[in-house]
C-alpha cells in the first residue's frame, strides 16, 4: 500500500503555500512540534521530513520524491520513543526490499522480510519476544505459500506444514506441545472455492468495523476503528473465527494487547499493557485456558504477582504469588476450579510471616496459625 501521508499533512494546514517552502513546521494545539518538511508549488511534500508525536518523541522520518511519493529508507516509531519498523520504498510509493519490525516494550526484532511493490515475496522470519523463532516460510504475491513452521516460545517446534498459494493452510499439518510431543495430525485444506469475498463496513456505535466477508462469513484481514479513525483492534478472520496475531489499541494510539488465535481459541503467547505504555500481563493459552507461568505488572512497571495454571485430570489450578513493591512476597495461595484450595500463606512488608493455613473447596481446614510482624505468634485457629 502507498504511503498516504501527504494527504494527511495536507488536512492540517492552516493556510496554503503559493510557492516552494523550506522547512515548514507544523504545531499541535499544546504548542509541541508536529512535523517539518518541504513543500512545493502545489503544496506536496518533497525532501526530507520527520513528524512528531504530541508526547515529543519522533513519529516517522524519511525521505519524499519530487512527486510526493516517499522514497528510500523510512523509520517508524512507537509514542514511546523506540522503533517500529523501518525499510525502504521505491520510487512509486510502495514498500519494497527488506523490512524489519520490533516490539515496543522489549525493543526486540519481531518480524523481518522482503516487500515487491508492497506484496511480501520471499522468506519471512517471525520472532518471540525472547528472540526465538515464532514462524517461518515463504511468500508469493503478499500470502504464505509452501512449506511453513511455528515454534513455541522455547524454541521448541509447534506446528510444521504447507500453506497452499492461495495462503490457506492445506494438507497434513502436525502441531506438538513444548516438549515436542506431537499432539494433533490435521488435514486444513479448506475445500471451498477461493475468492476475493466481499467488502462490509459497519458501525458498532463508537466504532466502526471493516474487512471481508466470504461464503457470508468473515474472511481475512478485519480492522475496527475508533471514531476519531483511529486503529482499536485489527487481525484476521478464517470464516467467522479469529486466526493468528490480534491487536488492540488504546484510543492514545498505545497497544493495548496483542494475542494469537487459532480457529477462534486464544493460543499461545498474549501480552496486555497498561495505558501509560508499559508491560501489564504476559501468558500464554492453550485452547483458551492460560497455562504455564504468567507474570503482572503495575503502571509503574514494578511486578505485582505471577501466576502458575496447570490441569490434573479435569481440575484446573491456578498457583498465586503476591509482592509488595519492594519485591518481598506478600501472598502465596492456590486456586482449583475458582475456589481456594491447598496452602495459604500471608507475609508481612519486611518478609515475616503473618498467617499460613490450609482451605479445601474454598473452606478453612485444620489448624491457622497467625504472627506479629515482629515474628512472635499471635494466635491459633483450628477449623
Amino acid at each position: 500500500m502507498r504511503l498516504a501521508f501527504t494527504l494527511f499533512i495536507l488536512t492540517l494546514m492552516s493556510f496554503s503555500i503559493s510557492r516552494a517552502q523550506e522547512g515548514v513546521e507544523y504545531y499541535y494545539e499544546n504548542g509541541q512540534l508536529r512535523s517539518v518538511g518541504n513543500y512545493n508549488e502545489v503544496e506536496q511534500l518533497y525532501g526530507e521530513y520527520i513528524q512528531y508525536y504530541n508526547n515529543g518523541n519522533v513519529e516517522m522520518k524519511g525521505a519524499y520524491n519530487l512527486i510526493g511519493y516517499p522514497i528510500n529508507e523510512w523509520t517508524f516509531y512507537y509514542p514511546s520513543g523506540g522503533a517500529h519498523f523501518t525499510g525502504s520504498y521505491n520510487d512509486q510509493g510502495y514498500e519494497h526490499g527488506l523490512w524489519k519490525f520490533y516490539y515496543e516494550d522489549t525493543n526486540a526484532l519481531s518480524a523481518e522480510g522482503s516487500y515487491d511493490d508492497a506484496r511480501r515475496v520471499g522468506f519471512w522470519s517471525y520472532y518471540h519476544r525472547n528472540g526465538n523463532l515464532k514462524e517461518a516460510g515463504k511468500f508469493l504475491n503478499n500470502e504464505p505459500e509452501g512449506p511453513w513452521k511455528e515454534y513455541h516460545k522455547n524454541g521448541k517446534i509447534a506446528g510444521e506444514g504447507n500453506y497452499s498459494r492461495f495462503g490457506n493452510k492445506t494438507g497434513i499439518w502436525k502441531y506438538f506441545d513444548p516438549l515436542g510431543n506431537v499432539t494433533e495430525e490435521k488435514d486444513e485444506t479448506i475445500h471451498v472455492r477461493i475468492n476475493h469475498g466481499t467488502h462490509y463496513k459497519v458501525s458498532n456505535g463508537d466504532t466502526v468495523e471493516t474487512g471481508f466477508t466470504l461464503n457470508g462469513k468473515k474472511h481475512r484481514k478485519t480492522t475496527e476503528f475508533y471514531a476519531s479513525d483511529k486503529i482499536k483492534d485489527v487481525g484476521e478472520y478464517s470464516f467467522d473465527k479469529k486466526d493468528g496475531e490480534w491487536t488492540s489499541y488504546y484510543q492514545n494510539g498505545n497497544t493495548q494487547w496483542v494475542r494469537s488465535y487459532k480457529a477462534g481459541q486464544l493460543t499461545g503467547e498474549s501480552l496486555y499493557y497498561h495505558e501509560n505504555g508499559q508491560l501489564k500481563c504476559e501468558e500464554a493459552y492453550v485452547n483458551n485456558d492460560v497455562i504455564g507461568e504468567s507474570t503482572f505488572y503495575l503502571p509503574s512497571g514494578v511486578l505485582d504477582f505471577k501466576t502458575k495454571s496447570y490441569f490434573e485430570g479435569t481440575d484446573y489450578y491456578v498457583a498465586f504469588t503476591y509482592y509488595y513493591e519492594n519485591g518481598n512476597k506478600k501472598r502465596e495461595a492456590i486456586l482449583k476450579n475458582d475456589k481456594n484450595d491447598g496452602k495459604e500463606t500471608e507475609y508481612y512488608e519486611n518478609g515475616n510471616l503473618k498467617f499460613e493455613g490450609n482451605q479445601k473447596d474454598g473452606e478453612k481446614i485444620g489448624t491457622w496459625i497467625y504472627y506479629k510482624e515482629n515474628g512472635r505468634k499471635l494466635k491459633k485457629e483450628v477449623f
